[in-house]
């Protein structure tokens, strides 16, 4: 494709290599405990992606105040697994006793340019 001409920029972009977080919710172990998937739903993407939880402002800018696991938390299955969740009745209970958790292989980061989806040929 070098060879085209009006090719001026020729990269191979991968199309495997990106990590996926799956989450499987055991929907019989959520009735056991009195929880619904939006329960499980909502801690997980405050433990992962954040929450925010307020607004400082300096001067006449405002900034979110967000809060999250600290990476070494969010990038271990092993402590995701322990994530607290709360029940109505039982106390707190672990996230991998209503899921299943686990990272699996998937496409790679989809490119970008100039905020658009970069063209590709296939």
């Amino acid at each position: 494709m070098a060879n085209i001409p009006g090719v001026k920029d020729l990269y191979v972009d991968p199309i495997t290599g990106g990590k996926y977080l799956t989450v499987n919710i055991n929907r019989e172990a959520l009735g056991r405990y009195g929880l619904t998937v939006d329960d499980v739903n909502m801690i997980v993407e405050s433990a992962i992606g954040g929450s925010p939880i307020g607004q400082t402002i300096e001067g006449r800018q405002r900034f979110s105040i967000g809060v999250r696991l600290a990476q070494d938390y969010r990038n271990s299955i092993d402590n995701l697994k322990r994530i607290p969740l709360k029940t109505p009745a039982l106390g707190n209970v672990p996230l991998s006793s209503v899921a299943e958790i686990y990272f699996e292989d998937g496409p790679h980061d989809h490119q970008r340019e100039c905020h658009a989806a970069r063209g590709r040929s296939f």
